[in-house]
């Protein structure tokens, strides 16, 4: 692994830098001795950091650790194959598929819990929209990409749905998706 990259100085509000070194250091650590667990892809994806003004742009970092989180999936679905065989890799995939078949199943409107009428809550409809395209992968037809997903954007509408119930989908649907990449 490469030095650090310089990531430019946000114009308005940006990452703040010192987390962002931080956990540069540790995947650094981390490459440098892979039988070191120290982070995890699921860790990356996850994480939130604190925006600062004068930080390190979003976009830029964004990428970075996008470039991480596969980097590690693939380390830990090839030790996962290794470990256990590729059978089993697959049965993964079909148990993590067949746990989201149910919620892209549901009727469009009513696919996660709808937040109160004053809170706000992702737009409905382009959810459903992202829902529908990944029901249609997962049935064989047009592809949806990992980055699709980590891209999406959703209006903050009142009595959309659970923020962070959607965002723990989408994090499950990127692990499937990531898993079928590296098949």
């Amino acid at each position: 692994m490469a030095e650090a990259p310089g990531f430019s100085t946000a114009q308005g509000m940006g990452y703040n830098p010192e987390q962002v070194d931080s956990l540069l250091e540790l995947a650094k650590r981390q490459y440098e001795s892979p039988d070191q667990v120290v982070l995890r892809a699921a860790d990356l994806r996850g994480l939130r950091l604190d925006l600062v003004k004068g930080g390190y742009s979003v976009s830029q970092v964004d990428a970075a650790l996008d470039n991480l989180e596969d980097h590690f999936i693939h380390a830990e679905i090839s030790a996962f194959r290794e470990r256990f065989g590729e059978a089993e890799l697959l049965k993964r995939y079909k148990e993590l598929q067949q746990s989201l078949l149910p919620r892209l199943s549901r009727q469009k409107g009513k696919r996660f819990a709808k937040v109160s009428l004053f809170a706000r809550g992702y737009e409905k409809k382009k959810v459903d929209d992202l829902c529908d395209q990944i029901m249609t992968h997962f049935n064989g037809g047009r592809k949806v990409r990992v980055t699709q997903v980590r891209r999406v954007q959703f209006t903050a509408t009142r009595s959309g749905y659970s923020m962070s119930q959607v965002d723990s989908f989408l994090d499950r649907i990127i692990e499937a998706l990531q898993i079928e990449v590296t098949e």
